[in-house]
């Protein structure tokens, strides 16, 4: 699968390696503009980025992508402080599928991954 981080910090980066050595294809960006420009010149499959991004922050970067018709069901999750209710509820109207709490566990990552390789969109057996 091919997965876009967008994230300034580590708190999403630290997962490249991993995600990586389990067989996907990972870019990064630390701000939402240059999320953006490689989203175009490289469509993920699933995009991880923080909300609050600089230059674009993560909610600005999901309509932007949207607007260019480049994302499916499942394939947006972003990252935010868990106590941030507009941005979460900005997120769910914009139909991010995941809204992980910072920091973010391994776990939940692991779910939202899961989540947009499992989505019908992007079930290739034929089911």
């Amino acid at each position: 699968m091919r997965i876009l981080i967008a994230d300034h910090t580590t708190d999403l980066r630290k997962f490249e390696p991993g995600l990586a050595q389990i067989g996907h294809e990972v870019r990064v960006a630390i701000d939402g503009l240059a999320a953006f420009r490689l989203a175009r010149e490289w469509p993920p499959e699933l995009v991880l980025a923080r909300v609050d991004l600089p230059r674009m922050d993560g909610l600005a970067l999901v309509a932007a992508l949207q607007a260019l018709g480049q994302t499916r069901p499942g394939a947006l999750t972003l990252a935010g402080p868990d106590g941030d209710l507009r941005s979460r509820t900005r997120a769910q109207q914009l139909g991010v599928e995941s809204y992980l709490s910072l920091p973010v566990e391994e776990m939940d990552l692991v779910r939202a991954v899961w989540r947009a390789g499992c989505s019908p969109s992007s079930d290739t057996s034929g089911r």
